[in-house]
């Protein structure tokens, strides 16, 4: 059984607001400037499916607040998780299981990230991503591997993407058909 709290399983951000804001947003780009991930206070709560765990296992969801304040999200060094349920693994902690990921984890490096209040950059912050001490994998051996995970990640986003169109245009044409 665990025991004691661990660090967060990610990189805090800290952000403070002087005033209620109407949307606040947080975006991580890549040294490119690729958007890898993005968080707003307009985002909503996953449904939580049927699981096969205590539900008090489950970490509880959070969305970026946009009230006057101090703040802090936790990123979990990973891409935009695919929209899909949830699935939880069996390692298993208290009230802070997350689900489990859908998503490759970034590369080492630097990234930028950038605060959003009410659809303007309020500032921009580099966060350096460092590798992990105990991996001893060559930096081009992890790059492969990145690679790899990415691809699938972005075929499986755009197999997803087509499903849900076919989708629309069953319906479409289901709607459409005409009986004389």
């Amino acid at each position: 059984e665990p025991a004691g709290q661990n660090p967060p399983d990610g990189a805090a951000i800290d952000y403070y607001l002087s005033n209620n804001a109407k949307e606040v947003a947080i975006e991580i780009k890549d040294a490119k400037g690729n958007l890898i991930r993005k968080y707003s206070s307009s985002d909503t709560l996953y449904k939580v499916p049927e699981v096969d765990i205590p539900l008090f296992w489950i970490r509880p969801q959070k969305i970026l607040s946009n009230q006057k304040g101090a703040h802090r999200l936790v990123w979990d060094l990973h891409y935009q998780p695919l929209n899909m349920p949830a699935g939880y693994p069996m390692t298993a902690v208290i009230e802070n299981t997350p689900p489990a990921y859908t998503s490759p984890w970034v590369m080492p490096g630097i990234y930028k990230i950038s605060f959003v209040v009410d659809g303007q950059i309020k500032g921009t912050q580099d966060l350096l991503v460092k590798m992990d001490p105990r991996v001893k994998t060559l930096s081009k051996d992890l790059q492969l591997q990145h690679d790899f995970s990415l691809q699938a990640y972005n075929n499986r986003k755009q197999i997803m993407e087509m499903s849900n169109e076919v989708s629309i245009l069953k319906t479409q044409a289901k709607d459409s058909v005409i009986i004389d």
